[in-house]
């Protein structure tokens, strides 16, 4: 059976892209139950950090290409939950 080095090789090969830290690529794969089990790191902070950068990016094209106007902004600002920010951002 292959040991975890051998499988995150074979994911970069298959993906054609080298790691530069492969412990944040097995963390990536990493559920939480595993990690509680086992003492290690899960993929809940990454895939939080992932789901802000990919909704600013998102963000700033539409801003980019449409514009918006300062009363969409204050719309989108309440509905966004800081709540669940700050509470990841304390882990």
């Amino acid at each position: 059976m292959k040991d975890l080095k051998e499988h995150i090789d074979d994911v970069q090969r298959k993906c054609s892209y080298y790691f530069k830290n492969t412990d944040l690529l097995l963390q990536a794969f990493t559920r939480k139950s595993y990690s509680e089990e086992n003492g290690t790191e899960h993929n809940e902070v990454l895939e939080f950090i992932g789901d802000r950068v990919l909704d600013f990016y998102v963000t700033k094209m539409l801003i980019d290409r449409y514009g918006y106007t300062k009363s969409q902004y204050d719309d989108y600002d309440d509905e966004y939950d800081y709540d669940e920010f700050n509470k990841e951002k304390r882990l």
